[in-house]
């Protein structure tokens, strides 16, 4: 992740002043999976310092401080592991309106090392879609399937991911929607649920996002993935 990147979640995580539980989460996995050793967890610490600096000036002083605290902490922690697979010990549920459902979308991607294949009715979020575009460009394989009449719809955003390089695939000339809501990180970790990729989703329903390493049923949502991407047509 790069200096930028760490400034925009550090950035979501201080709006508040405090650390919501799945924003602790997100710090906590970067940290085990980036800050390998003094150098770089100094270069975070120095980050939150910065970034405190800036808020403070139009923020609760006493606030910003009691975050600093807090993101401290998890950065002066040495590394426990280096791998995805080891901060990903369970299945974990996520439920919106609100922003817990949006975050660990956002999380997964930045955590994504080497595929995430995505399959879903729509894609309207534009804090998603910037995920998706930085990830692929940092060299994840990214590939996208959705729904071609909801591509057309306004505000989709299916033809900025195409811009961008990212191969797309649609259900063209079928009646029918392209309705799945789920996508699959290293070929080791699923999102699956009601959870539309959408800002509605996340400020207004009631959806649900669930978050599991199973590998019987990542396979199962890969194998899927497989068959309609050899049989869905690019957009």
């Amino acid at each position: 992740m790069s200096v930028s990147q760490l400034d925009d979640l550090l950035r979501r995580t201080v709006a508040d002043g405090q650390l919501q539980t799945a924003e602790r989460k997100v710090l906590a996995d970067w940290a085990v999976l980036h800050a390998e050793d003094d150098h770089e967890r100094s270069l975070a610490r120095s980050r939150c310092f910065a970034l405190a600096r800036e808020v403070m000036a139009n923020g609760n002083p006493a606030t910003v401080l009691n975050w600093l605290e807090e993101v401290n902490k998890i950065f002066a922690r040495p590394p426990e592991a280096k791998t995805h697979a080891t901060v990903q010990l369970s299945s974990r549920a996520f439920f919106s309106p609100g922003l817990t459902c949006v975050q660990e979308v956002l999380h997964e991607f930045q955590m994504a090392k080497q595929t995430a294949d995505v399959c879903v009715f729509t894609i309207t979020d534009d804090r998603i879609t910037r995920a998706i575009i930085q990830t692929h460009q940092r060299g994840v394989k990214v590939r996208v399937l959705t729904d071609d009449e909801k591509s057309r719809d306004l505000g989709s955003d299916i033809g900025r991911l195409v811009d961008a390089g990212i191969p797309c695939k649609m259900d063209i000339g079928n009646p029918a929607h392209m309705h799945h809501k789920y996508a699959i990180f290293d070929n080791r970790l699923l999102l699956n649920g009601s959870f539309n990729w959408t800002r509605s989703a996340s400020e207004n329903n009631e959806e649900n996002l669930i978050v599991t390493p199973d590998p019987a049923l990542v396979k199962a949502f890969a194998d899927r993935f497989e068959l309609l991407w050899e049989k869905l047509r690019e957009a």
